[in-house]
This record gives C-alpha cells, sequence and structure tokens, in this order.
C-alpha cells in the first residue's frame, strides 16, 4: 500500500487537471459571449447607419422635391394677386348672404334669390373685374404682400418648435397644420382680408401720386364696421378654394424636381400677372375716348393764356400767376 505523501502526490495532478478544465470552460464562454456581444454590436451600428443614410436620403428627397420657402411664398403672392379680380364677385355674394337674404324686406326689394345673386356676381362683376383689371393692380399688390408674408410666417413657425417643447410636441403636427385646408388655406385669407385693406390707400398714393386715398380708406373702414368683416370672410372663402390649386405646386411631386414643376408654374403666373395688370391692357377698355386726358407735360397749359407763335410753328403761353 503506497504511503500518503506518495498517494497525495499521484492525485495531485489529476485534482489539478480536473480543477483547470471548469476555468478553462468558462474563460472559452467569456470569450465566445464578448466575441458575440461585439459582432451585436457592430450590426446594431450598421442598422443605425444604414437607417440614418436611409432616412437622410428620404428627407433630401422630399427636399428636393418640395420647393424652398422663398419660392413657396411667391407662389402664394403671385396666385393671390392673379385671383383679385374674383374677390370682388365673393365679397357680393358674401355680403347679400350676410345682409340681404336674412332680411325679408330687403329680399322683397332686391330679388335676393340666390339664382339672382349668382346671376349679378359672374355675370356682371366677375367679367367686369377681369376686363378691367388694371384698376384692381393696388389691391392685387397689397393682397400678394399681406398673403405671402401670412405664408411665410405660418410655414416658419410650423417647421420650427422650441427645445423645451419638443418633448411634448410631435414636430410633424406642424406639417398637418400646413396641410389643412382651413389653417393653410382660410387662416391666411382671412389675414388677408384683414390687413390688406390698411394698405390699399398707400399703394395708390405710391403708384399713382394721389394724395389723401390713405385717409379716405382709413375712414371708409371705421365708417363701415362690417367692411372688414365682409373682408376677412371672404378671404377665407377665397384661401379654401385656392388651396387644392396651391397644394401640389408648394408641396411638390414625388419623383419630380420643383425646377420643372413648382418654378415653371411660378414663371407662368408671374408672366399672367404683369399681362393682366399691365397698364397697356387699359387702352383699348377706357370708358373715355382717346384724348380726354391730359398729357403730364401739358398740365402747366391748364393755368397759363394760350397763344400760337407763328415764327416758331407751336403753342406757348404766359402764366397767370406771373
Amino acid at each position: 500500500m503506497p504511503s500518503m505523501p506518495s498517494t497525495m502526490l499521484m492525485l495531485l495532478p489529476r485534482h489539478r487537471l480536473h480543477s483547470s478544465r471548469p476555468s478553462h470552460r468558462f474563460k472559452c464562454i467569456s470569450l465566445q459571449s464578448q466575441s458575440m456581444n461585439r459582432s451585436r454590436m457592430r450590426f446594431q451600428r450598421m442598422q443605425c447607419t444604414h437607417f440614418t443614410t436611409s432616412s437622410s436620403s428620404v428627407t433630401a428627397a422630399i427636399i428636393r422635391h418640395q420647393p424652398p420657402l422663398p419660392i413657396r411664398t411667391l407662389l402664394v403672392s403671385s396666385s393671390t394677386a392673379l385671383c383679385t379680380p374674383i374677390f370682388p364677385a365673393i365679397g357680393f355674394i358674401n355680403l347679400c348672404a350676410r345682409f340681404a337674404i336674412p332680411d325679408p324686406n330687403l329680399r322683397a326689394k332686391f330679388n335676393a334669390s340666390l339664382g339672382t345673386i349668382f346671376n349679378i356676381a359672374f355675370y356682371y362683376i366677375l367679367p367686369f373685374g377681369i376686363e378691367y383689371s388694371p384698376l384692381l393692380l393696388p389691391f392685387a399688390i397689397g393682397n400678394g404682400i399681406v398673403a405671402g408674408g401670412a405664408y411665410a410666417i405660418l410655414d416658419t413657425a410650423s417647421r420650427s418648435i422650441p427645445p423645451a417643447l419638443s418633448s411634448s410636441i410631435d414636430p410633424s403636427r406642424g406639417q398637418m397644420l400646413m396641410q389643412n385646408p382651413l389653417v393653410a388655406g382660410g387662416g391666411i385669407g382671412a389675414t388677408t382680408g384683414l390687413i390688406a385693406p390698411h394698405l390699399y390707400g398707400s399703394i395708390c398714393e405710391t403708384l399713382y401720386g394721389v394724395e389723401g386715398l390713405s385717409n379716405s380708406c382709413s375712414a371708409l373702414i371705421n365708417s363701415f364696421p362690417f367692411f372688414l368683416q365682409i373682408s376677412a370672410t371672404t378671404g377665407f372663402a377665397a384661401g379654401v378654394m385656392m388651396y387644392p390649386i396651391l397644394h401640389y405646386p408648394i408641396h411638390g411631386i414625388q419623383n419630380v424636381k420643383w425646377q420643372g414643376f413648382s418654378g415653371v408654374l411660378l414663371l407662368a403666373s408671374s408672366m399672367t400677372v404683369y399681362y393682366m395688370y399691365r397698364p397697356e391692357g387699359m387702352q383699348d377698355n377706357l370708358v373715355c375716348p382717346d384724348g380726354a386726358f391730359v398729357d403730364r407735360s401739358l398740365v402747366p397749359l391748364l393755368s397759363a393764356i394760350v397763344r400760337y407763335r407763328v415764327s416758331e410753328g407751336k403753342f406757348g403761353a404766359y402764366s397767370m400767376e406771373g
């Protein structure tokens, strides 16, 4: 029988070998788990990178298809100026619906039925506004400035959310508001109807040099309290009707660059506005015949004694003012 030390010597390597196997297995398992974690993290990074790249490409595609803010603002301004001759017809319908139809006496006196109102609005007022559209140039300028400015402010406000509210407000809600006809169409139209009438007089004074029109417009607005109410509701109705026309030019079409769609429409609307409101278009439609107006260079002759100079073959004048 071997002695105790020899037995211990014989068992010791086996014990060490037997005890070293679990630790080696645990080390292998831990290394495998670390490698799996690394590969999983690498895969997640690749997924995040792919998602970020795809989302940025989609965003770039949306931005590429939608025109920039200045182009969208000019689209709204030019379209509003182009549709200004239609607004008097809508305002007439609004005025009759507000006052004539509810009152039985007025309704009986003016025969204010819907057929008569629409007949007067679209058979008389609308063609007259289009035919004499150069007379509406100051109103078209005021409407275009206010409508474009209101759209630019609303669009900028819908895209910029304060950092303090970014956690509680979804950024997509602002874009949803811009696609709502009652907000992006009617809201901008009502704002135009409230603000633009205050600019008509100043624009007339600037274009034609007629003094006192600004005060006359202010007195008219203050004398009739319902003036701005009719103007605001008319702008709201016009904005709601114009929104479907401007939806795709403003938001763009998928797989179509904005230069080929919105840019072409902006150019066409600008040329139409110039053609419609050019002063030369009124020469054939003037009520007074040719020569009924005095040229600016001949205005001093109105307050002078005119004589004909035989030697020079032209007219001269002696001023009555000395």
